[in-house]
């Protein structure tokens, strides 16, 4: 999954399209449940545009 703002506005694709991702940041958000730490890894992104096959 990819997080933008809601700036960037509603994006549809049509399935398996290829699409670039603008900006790309790469962060873990840690947690923690009884003794267990555990990461979900999340890709935040200004904006996410198809690409033309040429």
């Amino acid at each position: 999954m990819v997080e933008i703002p809601v700036q960037a506005g509603e994006k549809k694709f049509q399935y398996e399209q290829k699409v670039k991702i603008v900006n790309p940041k790469l962060y873990g958000r840690g947690y923690a449940i009884g003794d267990m730490g555990h990461t979900d890894y999340v890709l935040v992104a200004d904006d996410i545009v198809a690409v033309e096959e040429k």
